[in-house]
């Protein structure tokens, strides 16, 4: 028989509402994550790739920082914006969004991901 560790989890009936908070608080900074500053030669790669992929019609996944974590979401590009610095996407779940382009860490398409 194999016993997993399940750690907090199986204390949490236990716990009292303040307790509770704390832990989440807890968790909240155990996996905050900053931006990463990148040098103009990757924001040029990211610019050329974000032009390509939009004119041929590739499907991508993006990934993107908000609220201290990193998103990644599959779809299409539809349209950029330069005057509000953001892309016009499409996402595979039908939905359509707006992504900062300060935001976007990385742009790769589906053919070249292991899914």
């Amino acid at each position: 028989m194999n016993y997993r560790e399940r750690g907090n989890i199986k204390w949490q009936p236990f716990l009292m509402p303040e307790h509770r908070g704390m832990l989440q608080e807890l968790y909240r900074e155990q996996y905050h994550v900053d931006m990463p500053a990148f040098d103009d030669d990757y924001l040029n790669e990211l610019d050329y790739k974000i032009q390509k992929y939009m004119f041929k019609n590739v499907p991508v996944r993006i990934r993107y920082f908000r609220s201290h974590q990193f998103i990644q979401i599959r779809g299409l590009i539809l349209k950029l914006h330069p005057a509000s610095r953001t892309l016009a996407f499409h996402e595979e779940l039908l939905w359509r969004q707006r992504i900062e382009l300060d935001s976007i860490v990385a742009i790769d398409p589906l053919d070249q991901i292991d899914v």
